[in-house]
């Protein structure tokens, strides 16, 4: 599997594979929707903002826009090169693709026609609209993402990483671009100058991002078979979820507060498994307290809670600490 995403409600994921298709399932299921077609190896896969559409990106040098319920296709768009990359702008009407002949182009779906191209100087792996529609966000091989006028193909602000750069995600107001790179990093750089905000590191490729509703919180997934939150503004980790395997896409729920996950199997197979985790404080501490054997005593809650936060006993469940007593 070598590309994977989520529809906007959540209840379907897109995928592209090898085996020169792109399947949409259901989320809950697994449960086949419609399978699309190519004539190669399917790189890239993207929903349309209101999920009627799929597009797709192959190896075929072509990208397709279909039916995401149906498999009909409705556009197909011709770079001339092997398509990795995929992304609707926010009304529909236009596809950015990125591919192996070093750009990310802007095309009409109506029409095919190019509006814009921004030339890199390696295979455009990652493309995404802003919420407004006047940019796009690349990633490349070249080790740099870039921020460029949908319009025009205009190069607004760079950011270098040490590694190719596979994803690229804009914050809900459009002021921040979050990335993810070959060099086990994930970052946050202001959309208008390139400027970094923030940087996580991972113990792998990360090649998932994604912002909360809010903005406020950036999702990470990575090939160390974790995904992770921090928050976007000062790079501190919030979570770590521990998967089986490497981590392909990564998206909040609609209120922010759970962070639905794809990943491969433990073995390294090709089949990818969706699973959901809470990030209600509730329910993280429930969970805690099912693995813990007992309640932390003062001395240790003063070290991980500061002297601010009264001490209390949070697993109601488990014996009180001696030294509590």
């Amino acid at each position: 599997m070598y590309a994977v995403a989520f529809s906007p409600d959540g209840k379907w994921v897109a995928a592209g594979s090898e085996d020169k298709t792109a399947r949409v399932t259901e989320a809950a299921t697994g449960k086949d929707v419609v399978r699309l077609d190519h004539e190669d190896d399917v790189n890239a896969v993207a929903f349309s903002p209101d999920g009627v559409w799929v597009a797709t990106g192959s190896n075929d040098n072509t990208a397709r826009v279909t039916e995401a319920a149906t498999g009909k296709e409705v556009a197909r768009l011709a770079p001339k090169s092997r398509v990795r990359a995929v992304a609707f702008s926010p009304d529909g009407k236009w596809v950015a693709t990125g591919s192996d002949d070093n750009t990310a182009r802007v095309m009409e779906v109506a029409t095919g026609k190019e509006v814009a191209r921004l030339a890199h100087q390696g295979s455009v792996r990652a493309v995404a609209f802003s919420p407004d529609g006047k940019w796009v966000a690349t990633g490349s091989y070249d080790n740099t993402a870039r921020v460029m006028e949908a319009a025009t193909g205009k190069e607004v602000a760079r950011l270098a990483h040490q590694g190719w750069v596979d994803a690229v995600a804009f914050s809900p107001d459009g002021k921040w671009v979050a990335t993810g790179s070959e060099d086990r990093t994930a970052r946050v750089m202001e959309a208008a100058t390139g400027k970094e905000v923030a940087r996580l590191a991972h113990q792998g490729w990360v090649n998932a991002v994604a912002f909360s509703p809010d903005g406020k919180w950036e999702a990470t997934g990575s090939f160390d078979n974790t995904a992770r939150v921090m928050e976007a503004a000062t790079d501190e980790e919030l979570y770590r979820i521990e998967l089986p395997g490497a981590v392909l896409a990564v998206r909040f729920s609609a209120g922010g507060r759970g962070l639905e996950v794809v990943h491969r199997a433990s073995t390294g197979a090709f089949d990818v498994f969706v699973a959901r985790h809470s990030l209600d404080p509730l329910d993280l501490i429930r969970e805690a307290c099912s693995k813990v054997t007992r309640n932390l005593t003062p001395s240790e809650w003063r070290r991980h809670a500061g002297l601010s936060v009264h001490y209390r006993r949070t697993c109601e469940n488990l014996p009180e600490p001696a030294e509590s007593r």
